[in-house]
């Protein structure tokens, strides 16, 4: 697996945890949406963070 796959499937599983622990049911979309939120914050946070 690459760093990056390794990543997603990391984040995946911490939603999962926090998911089972508040027993909330977020759907596909949600999901998708909560993941191009946090790479669009990390892109921006490395690119702030080189230059």
């Amino acid at each position: 697996m690459t760093y990056p796959m390794k990543l997603v499937y990391r984040i995946d599983s911490l939603l999962g945890l926090i998911k089972l622990q508040s027993k909330a049911f977020f759907p596909l979309s949600h999901r998708l949406s909560m993941f191009h939120g946090i790479f669009f914050y990390m892109t921006l946070y490395d690119k702030s963070d080189i230059s």
